[in-house]
């Protein structure tokens, strides 16, 4: 039986390297929920996805988070999703 691990975490980028990441990844491999605020909140589901998002891109701040606060922030008015969207069911 195997499992899938995925990393759900906070962040903050600036739009243009968002972006650029967005037009360089797979898109199977993360999504994001874009609110607002200043943060951009998402899921990778590998870890050599975050390896190559925090060493490649300037990434102000990156933290892990619990699942739940992704449905918090989905249920914001909105909220913008890119990526896989599948994964939100994970």
């Amino acid at each position: 039986m195997s499992f899938i691990r995925t990393y759900t975490f906070k962040t903050q980028i600036a739009r243009p390297a968002l972006l650029d990441f967005i037009a360089k990844t797979p898109p199977e491999y993360f999504y994001f929920l874009v609110t607002g605020g200043p943060h951009v909140y998402g899921m990778f589901l590998t870890d050599d996805v975050v390896e190559y998002f925090t060493n490649e891109f300037p990434v102000q701040s990156f933290e892990i988070v619990e699942p739940g606060a992704l449905r918090e922030i989905l249920s914001q008015p909105g909220c913008k999703i890119w990526g896989n969207r599948e994964l939100v069911y994970l």
